[in-house]
């Protein structure tokens, strides 16, 4: 019975074949996209979820305008943020991130270089529960 349907199916392929490519095409097409959000979704709701308190965190990010066009980065002006943890009651621990260039430490005849790394105030780590290495 099966070996039937699949003979009756190959032959309306070859015989309809630009209305079966189209119509693989589309559903292969769909699956893809499906796919895709499912991923893009799927990331965007685990993102940073491993923190304990995750629902008390946020990040303050800036809109900028330039001439080529809407920039939007994450970070405040140092004046906002002391502003911001004066004035408001709400906020407990706010820490600020400064990217730095690549580091060189030199001691005695060797010389360390680093990537970029980056300066972060002591407060991250009542905020964030990650482990601190040495």
């Amino acid at each position: 019975m099966i070996k039937n349907l699949f003979n009756i199916m190959f032959r309306v392929l070859l015989r309809n074949k630009w209305f079966s490519f189209l119509n693989i095409m589309g559903l292969a097409f769909g699956i893809a996209c499906f796919t895709y959000i499912f991923l893009l979704l799927k990331y965007e709701l685990e993102y940073d979820r491993f923190h304990e308190d995750v629902s008390r965190i946020y990040r303050i990010s800036q809109k900028a305008y330039s001439t080529k066009g809407e920039n939007i980065f994450a970070g405040c002006q140092h004046k906002f943020s002391d502003y911001i943890l004066e004035n408001s009651e709400h906020i407990e621990h706010m820490a600020r991130f400064a990217p730095n260039r690549e580091t060189q430490i030199s001691y005695k005849e060797n010389v360390y270089k680093d990537g970029p790394t980056q300066f972060v105030e002591q407060d991250i780590f009542k905020i964030i529960s990650l482990p601190f290495k040495l």
